[in-house]
């Protein structure tokens, strides 16, 4: 994404990838501002499933050799 907004002219502040979506959208416009959009709906899904794996690794303590 960086790259592609470089590569028009414009050079985005420094965030983490985390917060990338919500702090990028308003430096961001036309044809690219979708992708903005998933990469904050795979932001939400990712931790998600962070979660869901952490409630996993709870219920089965065996996992705990494979952290």
């Amino acid at each position: 994404m960086r790259g592609t907004v470089k590569a028009c002219g414009t050079v985005l502040p420094f965030c983490t990838a985390v917060a990338f979506h919500r702090k990028m959208a308003e430096h961001i416009v036309g044809a690219l501002l979708p992708l903005v959009e998933t990469i904050g709906e795979l932001t939400e899904l990712i931790a998600e499933v962070g979660r869901a794996v952490e409630v996993l690794r709870e219920a089965y303590p065996e996992t705990r050799s494979l952290r």
